[in-house]
C-alpha cells in the first residue's frame, strides 16, 4: 500500500468520525429527536439557526468520511492491482530481526504441506502423489 495515502485515509476517518458524531453528540443535547423526517421544534430549545448549523456540520464530518473511505478502496485496488509479488518466506525479516518465533515456524511448515494444485477440477491432479502412470 501506500504509506501516503493510507496516513489521508486515517486523518480524514478520524476527523470525519470526530465531527459527524459531536455534532450529533450536540444536537441530542439540544433535545434534538432521531429518525423523524421533520422537526417541529421549540425555539426554546435552541434556535433554528444552531440547529441548522450543526447539521450542516455533521453533514460536513460525513462527507470527509466519504473521502476518506473512498481513499481506502483506492488504496487497497491500487496495491492489489500493481503492487510487488512476495515470494520470500519472510518478506519482514524477522529471522534477521530476532523476532522470528515458533508461531511462524508453524505457519511455515504448514503451508508447506498444503497440496499443489493447478485449479482443475480432477481430484488426482491435486494428489502430490498422483503421476502419470496413476
Amino acid at each position: 500500500y501506500q504509506r501516503t495515502l493510507a496516513k489521508w485515509h486515517f486523518w480524514l476517518s478520524m476527523i470525519g468520525t470526530n465531527v459527524t458524531f459531536f455534532a450529533m453528540l450536540a444536537l441530542g443535547y439540544l433535545g434534538m429527536p432521531r429518525r423523524y423526517a421533520s422537526y417541529e421544534l421549540d425555539s426554546a430549545i435552541a434556535p433554528l439557526s444552531s440547529i441548522t448549523t450543526l447539521h450542516q456540520v455533521a453533514t460536513l464530518g460525513a462527507l470527509f468520511l466519504l473521502i476518506g473511505q473512498l481513499i481506502f478502496v483506492w488504496n487497497v485496488v491500487q496495491s492489489w492491482l500493481e503492487g510487488p509479488q512476495v515470494r520470500d518466506d519472510d518478506p519482514w525479516n524477522l529471522r534477521q530481526n530476532g523476532l522470528f518465533t515458533r508461531e511462524f515456524d508453524w505457519l511455515g511448515t504448514k503451508i508447506d504441506r498444503l497440496p499443489v494444485t493447478d485449479g482443475g477440477d480432477d481430484e488426482s491432479e491435486t494428489s502430490p502423489r498422483s503421476g502419470p502412470d496413476d
